[in-house]
């Protein structure tokens, strides 16, 4: 939840009483999702802050993305070695996904942090 359409859904109605948000999956730390499931009073959405009168709901259990070993499996399947940018997910587990594609597969994998500037 930090990009995209849902930022413009977001920005329009969190400060509105009666809206619900339902927030599904892992929310990194440090993220505006993470600040909902947290419920901090106030989040920043593109530099405006916004009071939080909306209900967040969160749904347990469920992931946005797959995990860890069809990752692996996936991205094992390629006939060359792509170096691996690592942006989503909490420092740990980021550090856990660069190790394994590091150990299992020899991929050289960096860490990089949200709002960092990658150039492809």
């Amino acid at each position: 939840m930090h990009g995209g359409s849902i930022m413009r859904h977001i920005k329009h109605n969190i400060s509105r009483e009666g809206a619900h948000v339902m927030i599904v999956g892992y929310q990194a730390y440090g993220m505006l999702g993470r600040k909902l499931v947290d419920n901090d009073p106030i989040v920043r959405i593109y530099g405006e802050d916004y009071q939080v009168r909306a209900s967040i709901h969160t749904v347990g259990g469920l992931s946005a993305h797959t995990d860890i070993d069809n990752l692996l499996r996936w991205i094992g399947n390629f006939n060359s070695k792509p170096r691996v940018h690592v942006v989503h997910g909490g420092p740990e587990s980021k550090a856990a996904f660069r190790d394994k594609l590091a150990h299992e597969l020899g991929l050289d994998a960096d860490i990089h942090e949200p709002c960092e500037q990658l150039e492809l």
